[in-house]
């Protein structure tokens, strides 16, 4: 089976995921087949629908689809990231260039720009972004293959290895236990007060290691669990935190 490009659970308890070819929402019936001959980049979900960052604008599906693009206020159709804030608001990153790069938010009916947008700051230390996440402060983080972005207190500031990453190249992020989390080919990390450690490998019994399995993807369930999709190469790769210990998921069909 593919890994899991990414995973998304709506604050129902829906649980949608992607290979990048296809959707699907686990443990129901749910229409698979996009409007578009398209990649899925990455994965949103919010109680009425699931978001869907590809090459060619936004598709949301509520029953069916709708596909955004510039007309609706994307500043280019190459989304890269898309993200469900708490509150239920949906960010978006589109890419292209160093340059070229954006942060948006839906607003119910347009997509508009991040509301401090400095345009010197969003030339980002790489030019696609992978992941973005709206933390419940307000903060919004972004992975990239140059570590992460954060956007605090009006300032965007870069974390990369020598802040503590496993690895440059996050390949998903979250917001659990009060903590940002960031998935790298290297293993799970966590942001703490004193920077980013690796949390060690996601298992019952394993010690924090200096290298842990390979992390495609992290989701946050309405419970509060963290769960995460390990790479194809791993064993058991797909696992739930309850803040205590590991628990090992069955894939799905």
């Amino acid at each position: 089976a593919a890994p899991a490009r990414d995973l998304a659970i709506a604050p129902n308890g829906d649980l949608w995921v992607t290979d990048g070819l296809t959707v699907a929402l686990v443990g129901k019936d749910a229409a698979s087949a996009l409007p578009l001959p398209t990649a899925v980049r990455g994965l949103a979900a919010t109680n009425d629908a699931v978001w869907l960052a590809t090459p060619d604008g936004v598709l949301r599906y509520d029953g069916h689809w709708t596909v955004f693009t510039a007309d609706d206020g994307l500043p280019g159709l190459d989304v890269t990231a898309i993200g469900a804030a708490a509150g239920g608001g949906v960010w978006a990153a589109t890419s292209g260039s160093a340059n070229g790069i954006e942060i948006v938010q839906f607003d119910g009916r347009r997509w508009q720009p991040h509301p401090n947008r400095d345009p010197a700051a969003e030339q980002l230390a790489e030019a696609t972004v992978y992941r973005v996440l709206a933390a419940p402060d307000g903060d919004i983080w972004l992975g990239t293959l140059a570590g992460v972005e954060r956007y605090h207190a009006g300032r965007w500031s870069v974390y990369a290895t020598d802040s503590g990453l496993p690895d440059d190249f996050v390949s998903a992020l979250a917001y659990a236990y009060g903590q940002v989390w960031a998935g790298t080919p290297r293993g799970l990390a966590r942001f703490t007060s004193a920077g980013w450690e690796l949390f060690g490998a996601p298992s019952t019994d394993a010690p924090a290691v200096a290298v842990g399995p390979a992390v495609s993807a992290l989701a946050v369930a309405p419970s509060g669990e963290l769960w995460v999709a390990l790479e194809a190469t791993q064993q058991n790769r797909l696992r739930v935190y309850d803040g205590r210990a590991w628990r090992v998921m069955p894939l799905p069909a």
